[in-house]
């Protein structure tokens, strides 16, 4: 826009303004997938974004990056900040940096993520946002540790392949599987509750360890409580295979994990179940020491 400013008693001014219709779009780098990643070795994620939008973002930018799954991060640099001190999981960092529309970046250094020894799955995940719209569950106070090295920077890509999102966040991911992935799991729990009373208790592994059927020996004393049986209902429970000696099963999860439905009959002390997983027979197990766990008892007066 051409604009002319004139005036009976003061010299004519010629101004020309560029306006541009459109706002700035955050993009960032297409997630990958890795696979037969070796138990307690590293796995790295470079973040990487851009603004293909029509005008300019001049907020600072936070890149927010969490690992899920079994994995920790290493808390490298010194001006991102951790949720831990030990073996944290997430981080955020702040930059004074303006985003051109066009211009495209990536860290100059990677974010590594240690695999646990018994790890099957996870992710490294990172978002970017401006920093006025990161959301306060994303944000980590400014009393958090910070990393032990050198700061992170970064530098120039090319962007034209990035994944578009819009201008309030973009998010991208590297997922990893290990060589344990074939490796079934099951961890141990509690059964709590008062003699006679009846609870509910989801059954599954915190960590997706299994995607079958989950066999139980209840201990003694304890029993399966009523529940809906057949279709017509959302829920899963599990079901007595063999009454007699308290075997159950629990069906494979659909969307939530199957509950379990039981009732503290009398007290027994030391009473111990199990719980385990059958190994599929096309894919070797290949640990089937923790395929089994124990069930205990926590009695409330």
């Amino acid at each position: 826009m051409k604009i002319t400013v004139t005036g009976d008693n003061t010299p004519t001014i010629h101004r020309t303004i560029q306006l541009v219709v459109g706002a700035p779009e955050l993009a960032v780098r297409e997630g990958e997938g890795l696979a037969d990643v070796a138990p307690g070795s590293e796995v790295k994620a470079r973040p990487a974004f851009g603004n293909r939008g029509k005008s300019g973002l001049d907020d600072d930018l936070s890149v927010v990056v969490d690992v899920k799954g079994q994995a920790t991060l290493r808390r490298q640099f010194s001006n991102c900040r951790y949720d831990k001190a030990d073996a944290p999981t997430k981080a955020v960092c702040t930059f004074p940096r303006p985003l051109p529309a066009g211009a495209a970046y990536e860290t100059d250094q990677s974010f590594t993520a240690t695999v646990a020894e018994t790890g099957r799955q996870g992710a490294i995940t990172y978002t970017v946002y401006p920093a006025p719209n990161t959301p306060s569950s994303a944000q980590l106070p400014d009393s958090a540790p910070r990393g032990t090295g050198a700061p992170l920077g970064f530098r120039p890509v090319d962007g034209g392949l990035f994944t578009t999102f819009g201008r309030e966040s973009a998010h991208s991911a590297v997922q990893f599987l290990t060589t344990r992935t074939r490796d079934l799991q099951v961890n141990g729990f509690a059964l709590r509750g008062q003699v006679g009373q009846t609870n509910d208790i989801s059954v599954k592994d915190l960590d997706g360890y299994y995607e079958g059927g989950v066999f139980l020996t209840l201990p003694e004393g304890v029993s399966l409580a009523w529940h809906p049986t057949g279709e017509g209902h959302e829920e899963l429970y599990c079901g007595y295979v063999d009454e007699k000696n308290r075997k159950v099963l629990c069906p494979a999860p659909l969307i939530d994990p199957p509950t379990l439905r039981f009732r503290i009959d009398k007290r027994v002390e030391g009473a111990r179940g199990t719980v385990s997983v059958q190994p599929d027979p096309e894919h070797p197990d290949p640990d089937l020491t923790n395929n089994t766990a124990p069930i205990t008892v926590e009695y409330v007066d």
